[in-house]
This record gives structure tokens, C-alpha cells and sequence, in this order.
């Protein structure tokens, strides 16, 4: 988040950009031993192609108790990913601390403005978790997970590439529209369909995860 603020702090408060360097700085060797630890490839979200279910797992749980979570950011990416490797309560958990970030004041800090990249984070919590959309390799891909009895709903509009791609997942399926474009492929989970203008929608089933 802070390389969005450093061009205007450095003119208006230099002391307070050197603070954010230093203690990105001072962060890096720390960093840098963990991901060695555990062979590190990369970040577990952005690069998940990169790992396997176990791996993901492995990892999350050495780093979990770890993580200081003192940034507004993490709860929303710790929560997508404990939602990928089945940890629902504690996806949930995550998810409602970055709702909450700035409407409960979690980090007792929302006097001083309010956490618009948590705000974005909270969106993703929705779309990279619940919907479990993933966009490895150039191709969107969802394989949204519902527990049996959820009723839960999600609808939302995506632009990829200049079309507009609409979502709407419910207990009883997905539907994917291509509202406009000339068309492209997506994955639901491991098929591909082709989207256009001639055939815009399709319809699949949702995988549920097993009662527990």
C-alpha cells in the first residue's frame, strides 16, 4: 500500500516516508529467512499454480501463527487462502476482520482515514474466495466451493480485456454470461467453455464440499 503513498509523502512528509522505508527494510531479512526455510517459490495467492494443496497447507499453517497481522491487508488474503485449503471458520474469521477493518475500527486507527486498499481487499475476499476465481496463465478460471445447505448467492460483473463478463452463483448452479465482447474461454473448474456472442451463457453445477 505504501508505494501509493510515497510519491505524495516524500514532498509533504519526508520524515514519515523514511519510516515507511526503514520498516519495510528492516522486514526484509526476516522475510527473506522464512521463505528460505520453507523453499518459497513465491506468494502462495499470486503464484498458487506453483504449489499443491499440501504445500499450501504446510505452509499456511507454519506461517499463520507467525504472521503479526499488523498490516490491513492480511486478513483479506489470509482468509482467501485458508478458504483454498478448507479452512472455513477461519476463513471466515479473516473475512469478517476485513469487513469490518474501518466499520469496527479494528485497528484502532480509522481517525486517521479510512483503509481504501482494505476496502479493495474485502472485494476480494468475495470474488478470490467465495467465488474462487483465479486468473493463472491469462485464463479466468472459478471453481466456487458451497457448503451442502448453504444458500448463499453471489452476482457480480467482471471487465477482462475490454468485455464484460457477468457471474451469478447460487446453491443450485453458476451462470456465466458474456454481456459484451467478442468472446473468450474461461474454466469452470477443470473444463473449458468457450464464451461469444453466439453462445454467450453457460450453466454448470457447483462442487460441494462434504458434510463434516
Amino acid at each position: 500500500m505504501e508505494i501509493y503513498l510515497l510519491p505524495f509523502l516524500i514532498y509533504t512528509s519526508p520524515r514519515i516516508a523514511k519510516n515507511l522505508l526503514m520498516f519495510r527494510y528492516r522486514m526484509l531479512n526476516k522475510a527473506r529467512k522464512w521463505a528460505r526455510e520453507l523453499s518459497q517459490k513465491g506468494a502462495m495467492f499470486l503464484f498458487g499454480q506453483a504449489f499443491s494443496l499440501e504445500q499450501k497447507k504446510r505452509n499456511f499453517d507454519y506461517y499463520d501463527h507467525l504472521t503479526t497481522e499488523n498490516s490491513s491487508l492480511s486478513s483479506c488474503i489470509q482468509s482467501i487462502v485458508a478458504s483454498e485449503i478448507g479452512y472455513r471458520d477461519l476463513a471466515t474469521e479473516y473475512a469478517r476482520a476485513a469487513l469490518l477493518m474501518d466499520l469496527a475500527d479494528i485497528g484502532g486507527n480509522v481517525k486517521d482515514g479510512c483503509h481504501i486498499a482494505s476496502m479493495g481487499g474485502t472485494w476480494m475476499v468475495l470474488i478470490y474466495g467465495l467465488a474462487r476465481m483465479r486468473d493463472f496463465d491469462g485464463i479466468l478460471t472459478f471453481e466456487p466451493p458451497r457448503l451442502p445447505a448453504q444458500p448463499a448467492r453471489i452476482r457480480f460483473p467482471l471487465t477482462y480485456r475490454g468485455q464484460i463478463l457477468d457471474i451469478d452463483m447460487g446453491p443450485e448452479g453458476v451462470k456465466y454470461w458474456l454481456r459484451k465482447g467478442k468472446g473468450f474461454m474461461i474454466r469452470h473448474e477443470q473444463e473449458e467453455i468457450n464464451l461469444s456472442p453466439e453462445t454467450p451463457v453457460a450453466i454448470r453445477p457447483i462442487v460441494t464440499w462434504p458434510s463434516c
